[in-house]
């Protein structure tokens, strides 16, 4: 490997475990793609979304298909379709991207229906671009190409989206100004103030100047042209409220500017959209300063100046050319002027037509007007609305959309205004925008704080304009509090499908609501606007929002969907506990299927917590499914303290209300955690006991609890008699159920190994297998590897000891620190030495060392014992010793008989390999006395005592206790 990678091997980490490739030491093309689009492709300038597009070269690892590796195989199914999907994002994004160019988005266009011809989207975004071109013909044949292969290889027909594209008419040919990929050094940030400051109101600091140094040199060209009177009369700098807009203007004429030049300014308000010319009115106040005059004159046209109203006979061909004269005349000797126009989505209708005319007559002047407009507010078909278009087709405007700061820009920001704040955290809160940044700085919030109130009165304020439909969908947003589709939102708010589609716009067009990444939901654009506008909310309102989602998700959502921990959600902040335990129960089983314990164990707390508000008389069978998924998520892992003690309380309480199924399911839940414990006469009582109560219930539900006992008895080594014939009896009820369950089959083959019977029990664990990778049970499926691996070696199959080993390696990765791939290692080490391999020693001992670490001592138990006997075959008398004596120590600890008694035989043949047949007769009657009654030891473990037995030549006691219980048993069976 280090080979392959040359200069660059030093990416590669590797110690006597794993090998892995250090992120941070390669360019990798899908980690540039996933940190550029992080936070959405709306912030992306059109280079970034090309940059993005390239580092496509096909899919995601082209050629590496495993479908043996069924999980690798979903995994990389899923991560293709997620790519997938981003790059049709990337593409869609680019065709209709206003600032680029025509022919770039075309090409995008036709690279989307490539990889996507299926897509009438694509599809329709290429005939728009053809329309924009001026090439309807391509356009009218794109069009027919789409509908027969829609025809064709889906059998429907296009949809309205396609119509609307072909009766498109061509776009604005509005100047986008591009923005320099690294402007010349600035000049030092001035300390501009507000230049919207025109009613005599004292002018206020600006906060420190941040970024935006490509948009102003972009800008700043512009003016230049201007200065020859050339390109655009019109610069719109457009972005939500508080993105920097105004802080744009002002140093534009600050830094841009020759020296002694001043820009007009004038801004228009809410408040003044009755008031007609009245921006104007008070920018003739600034040119009645002007030299020469004029000013007055100019007052006298508009009738507000000395009239209370407007005169029905304006003629305001008058007032745009006498405006003009003035604005040259201020202008002479130091061109260019700079009108600057704020908040221009409130000019009323009278001022936005005699800009219009303005603009029209200054083509030859040295003039720019330069405005902010907040786009979301410019209505669609107002007077603003009409001027734009209408320049936009004669290449009078040029546009400039502010986007968020990236996050170090804003973290710069913070630290500037408040040095010991935590500024990354800040920056990310607030998604980069200045304005929120400011504020949460300025206040010394933390980013999880109550929000700052000039913070809230901003949101408030926006979202107090809005119409009633509009305002209704933003609080249902803010309640919700994650992605909804449209049926959603028109199911909880109860809109008509006109005030809803009317309201989805108005809040789209605000930059309040905007589509999600997946582009099927919709979503606040910005976390601190849902926390504003759910601060808003009344806390008995928010209580009625929160359950009718939770039931409206509930009465559209499979229980095992993924919205069942939404649902848990909201019932509980809408006072529905019995919903919000209830909810809790299937996303944490499919928490415990996906091996996301700690999830699992959250859940299943949660409902618990839950169900603790509703008092002893809550729902018993959910109380135990809930504790059932806490016990199975903490296996191997420290638990709930008292969860015993609980959970017996509990079985108490269902046995005294007749509740046999909960009476089962709290027993077998016992019998798992006293086997986790380690008490394994614990264990075998309580999973009896729960069998005795299977017996009473439902057929199914019995095959499952009897089919566990049967398992545990068997893998504890407690009893293999008992555990057979629990087992057959549980697949008896399992055949009449027409279901498999997957403890039947595992315990049949442990029965079936520790009878010797290899084939047989090679063919229940494979089933057993198969079922559990079917349920994604990663625990089972590693116990049954491990079992398989076993009995590979004990036939000298290496290549399938190997490859169990190696699923064992991929399973622990997901379980977590466990005995998994310790015992893999050791399992691995034992072929090794077998084999007679000369590394294999200190293979084992290494491998002996991890499972010591990982405290398996049954599993340590079992190893030893073949290690033992592999040393003694190989003359190594004295290691063979240690090694039984350590087994026995470990089995004593564990309580396994069966273990127990593997380790006394192979103590008694080192003894008698020595000669000491003393010594191995008494480790002979010991590992005897494990198998009262008979049965309980597996049928080869018996045979091979017996065979000692044989070999020392004597009956020994053993063989008599034997004798002795078997009599007993056969008497009391008479």
């Amino acid at each position: 490997l280090r080979a392959l990678l040359g200069e660059r091997a030093t990416a590669l980490v590797a110690d006597g475990e794993s090998v892995r490739l250090d992120p941070d030491a390669l360019r990798l093309d899908l980690a540039v793609v996933r940190a550029a689009t992080a936070s959405g492709l709306e912030g992306l300038a059109p280079a970034e979304l090309a940059a993005c597009e390239r580092e496509f070269r096909g899919e995601l690892l082209a050629g590496l298909e495993l479908p043996d590796c069924f999980r690798f195989d979903a995994w990389l199914t899923a991560e293709r379709e997620t790519l997938r999907a981003l790059r049709f994002a990337l593409l869609e994004r680019l065709s209709a991207h206003p600032e680029v160019e025509p022919e770039e988005a075309l090409r995008a266009a036709r690279s989307w229906v490539a990889l996507d011809p299926l897509s009438e989207a694509a599809h329709a975004a290429v005939v728009e671009r053809l329309i924009d071109l001026g090439r309807p013909r391509e356009a009218q044949r794109q069009a027919e190409t789409c509908r027969r292969i829609l025809r064709q290889e889906l059998g429907v027909e296009p949809g309205d989206l396609l119509e609307r594209a072909r009766h498109r008419r061509p776009a604005e040919r509005t100047v986008h100004l591009p923005l320099p990929a690294s402007p010349s050094p600035p000049a030092p940030p001035s300390e501009a103030t507000d230049p919207r400051q025109s009613d005599g109101r004292t002018p206020e600091r600006l906060a420190p100047w941040t970024g935006r140094e490509r948009e102003l040199a972009a800008a700043g060209r512009l003016l230049e042209s201007r200065a020859r009177a050339l390109g655009p009369r019109l610069l719109l700098v457009t972005g939500d409220p508080g993105i920097g807009k105004s802080r744009l203007l002002a140093e534009l004429a600050a830094r841009r500017l020759p020296q002694g030049s001043e820009p007009l300014s004038a801004r228009g308000s809410e408040a003044g959209l009755d008031r007609a010319y009245g921006v104007w009115i008070d920018l003739s106040r600034s040119l009645d300063s002007t030299p020469g005059g004029g000013g007055a004159a100019l007052a006298e046209l508009l009738p507000m100046a000395s009239r209370g109203g407007v005169g029905e006979s304006l003629d305001r061909e008058r007032v745009a050319e006498a405006l003009v004269a003035q604005l040259d005349a201020r202008a002479r000797g130091r061109p260019p002027l700079l009108l600057l126009l704020d908040d221009l989505q409130w000019f009323d209708e009278a001022s936005i037509a005699l800009l219009h005319l303005v603009l029209t007559r200054s083509a030859a002047s040295p003039l720019l007007v330069a405005a902010a407009a907040r786009e979301g507010e410019i209505a669609p078909r107002g007077a603003l609305a009409r001027l734009l278009a209408t320049l936009g087709r004669d290449g009078g405007l040029a546009r400039l959309s502010l986007e968020p700061l990236s996050i170090d820009e804003t973290a710069a920001l913070v630290r500037r205004l408040s040095p010991a704040a935590d500024a990354a955290r800040l920056a990310r809160a607030s998604g980069g925008h200045p304005l929120f940044a400011i504020e949460l700085a300025r206040s010394g919030a933390g980013a999880d704080d109550a929000l700052p109130p000039p913070l809230a009165a901003l949101v408030g304020e926006r979202l107090s304009r809005l119409e009633a439909p509009a305002r209704s969908l933003a609080t249902w947003a803010a309640a919700i509090g994650a992605p909804s589709d449209a049926a959603l939102l028109a199911e909880l708010s109860g809109l008509p499908p006109a005030e809803l589609l009317a309201g989805l716009e108005e809040l789209e067009r605000g930059a309040i609501l905007r589509a999600d990444a997946s582009g099927e939901a919709y979503e606040l654009a910005h976390d601190l606007v849902r926390r504003a506008a759910y601060e808003r909310i009344a806390a008995p309102r928010r209580r009625f929002l929160h359950a009718a989602i939770a039931r409206a998700l509930a009465a559209r959502t499979d229980p095992d969907g993924g919205a069942a921990e939404a649902i848990a959600r909201h019932a509980a902040l809408g006072g529905e506990p019995a919903r919000a335990a209830a909810a809790a129960s299937a996303p944490g089983e499919r928490a415990l299927r996906l091996d996301a314990p700690a999830e699992a164990r959250e859940l299943a707390e949660r409902g618990l917590a839950q169900l603790e508000r509703l008092g002893p008389a809550s729902d018993l069978g959910l109380r135990l499914r809930l504790l059932r998924i806490l016990v199975h998520a903490t296996r191997g892992r420290p638990g709930r303290e008292g969860l015993p003690e609980e959970i017996h309380h509990w079985v108490e309480v269902a046995r005294g209300a007749g509740k046999i199924e909960e009476v089962r399911v709290g027993l077998y839940l016992l019998a798992v955690l006293r086997e986790e414990a380690g008490n394994l006469e614990g264990a075998e009582r309580h999973a009896l006991r729960a069998a005795e109560a299977a017996r009473a219930g439902d057929p199914e539900g019995a095959a499952w609890t009897i089919g566990n006992t049967g398992r545990c008895l068997a893998q504890i080594e407690r009893d293999f008699a008992r555990a057979e014939a629990l087992l057959l009896e549980a697949r008896e009820l399992a055949e009449r159920c027409a279901i498999d369950v997957v403890e039947v089959h595992w315990g049949l083959g442990l029965v079936a190994a520790a009878a010797g019977r290899g084939d047989e029990a090679r063919h229940e664990l494979e089933r057993a297998l198969e079922l559990a990778r079917a349920s994604e049970d990663a625990w089972v499926a590693s116990q049954c590897l491990i079992r398989l691996a076993a009995l590979a070696l004990e036939r000298g199959d290496s290549a399938d000891c190997e490859r169990r080993c190696a699923e064992l390696d991929e399973l622990s990765a997901r379980l977590g620190e466990g005995a998994e791939r310790p015992t893999a290692a050791c399992l691995r080490a034992l072929d090794a030495l077998t084999r007679g391999r000369p590394e294999a020693q200190e293979r084992l001992e290494a491998a002996l060392a991890q499972l010591r670490a990982a405290d398996s001592k049954g599993m340590l138990a079992e190893v030893l014992c073949r290690a033992a006997a592999l040393d003694l075959a190989a003359g190594r008398g004295d290691r063979a010793a240690a090694r039984a004596a350590e087994a026995l120590d470990c089995a004593t600890a564990v309580g396994r008989r069966g273990q127990i008694a593997s380790a006394r035989l192979a103590s008694a043949r080192v003894a008698l390999a020595r000669g000491d047949r003393e010594a191995a007769r008494a480790h002979l009657v010991a590992a005897a006395d494990e198998d009262r009654p008979v049965g309980t030891l597996g049928g080869a473990l018996r045979d091979a005592i017996r065979r000692l037995e044989r070999q020392l030549g004597i009956p020994t006691a053993g063989s008599t206790r034997r004798r002795e219980s078997a009599g007993a048993e056969r008497g009391g069976a008479a």
